[in-house]
C-alpha cells in the first residue's frame, strides 16, 4: 500500500504539462507518521498498459495495476481542482454524486468515500444535503461493491498465476531425465 504526498506539473519549454505524482510506501514511514524516503514519478509512466511482453506470468502488470488503482482517484480528484484525502477514495471518484453534493460534503470535512459511509448519526441528524441516510447506504453499497470486484480480479489474477507456475513445474519435470528406482537408491560415485 502506498501513501500519496501530493502532485505537481512542470512545463516544457513548448508549453506541454507533465504530471507528477509523490508517493511513499507504508513500509517507508516510522510509527509517528514520518517519511523514511519518497518517489516523484510521472504520471503517465505509472498507467498500466493493456499487455506487457516478457511479463513473469503477469506480475508486472499486476503489480502496475495495483499500483495505478491507488494512485488514479487521488490524482483524478487533484485535476478536479479538488483536496486529495490522504486516506480512501475521494468524493469526486464516486459516481453517486454531482459536484454540489461533493463540496456541501467537503464543507464538513467529509473527504472520501469511506468517511462518508461511516458517518455518524449527530451528523445525520443536522442535514447537510437531503437524504443523508441514503447518502450514506448508497456509499458504504458502492464500497462493499468495489470490494468485492477488487477480490474477484485478485482470486482470477492468482488462478492466472497459479496455472502459469503449474505449467513451469510440469515442463521443468517433464524435462527432467527420468532415472530408474533403483539409480536413485543408490549414492552416486565421486
Amino acid at each position: 500500500m502506498i501513501r500519496i504526498l501530493g502532485f505537481k506539473t512542470d512545463y516544457k519549454a513548448n508549453g506541454k504539462g507533465i504530471d507528477w505524482v509523490h508517493f511513499t510506501s507504508s513500509d517507508a514511514m516510522t510509527e509517528s507518521g514520518t517519511v523514511t524516503h519518497s518517489t516523484w514519478e510521472r504520471v503517465e509512466a505509472l498507467r498500466p498498459p493493456e499487455v506487457i511482453d516478457n511479463d513473469d506470468g503477469g506480475l508486472k502488470l499486476g503489480y502496475m495495476r495495483r499500483l495505478w488503482e491507488q494512485i488514479e482517484p487521488a490524482y483524478e480528484a487533484w485535476r478536479s481542482g479538488n483536496e486529495v484525502p490522504e486516506d480512501g477514495t475521494p468524493l469526486a471518484a464516486w459516481p453517486g454524486l454531482n459536484r454540489e453534493q461533493a463540496d456541501a460534503l467537503r464543507g464538513i470535512h467529509i473527504l472520501t468515500v469511506e468517511a462518508l459511509a461511516a458517518v455518524s448519526d449527530a451528523i445525520l441528524s443536522r442535514p447537510v444535503l437531503p437524504n443523508m441516510r441514503e447518502l450514506k447506504r448508497q456509499a458504504q453499497m458502492w464500497l462493499d461493491a468495489r470490494a468485492g470486484a477488487d477480490m474477484a480480479a485478485r482470486v482470477a489474477e492468482l488462478e492466472a498465476q497459479n496455472a502459469a507456475l503449474m505449467e513451469m513445474v510440469t515442463e521443468a519435470a517433464e524435462a527432467q531425465p527420468k532415472r530408474s528406482r533403483k539409480a536413485a537408491e543408490e549414492p552416486e560415485a565421486a
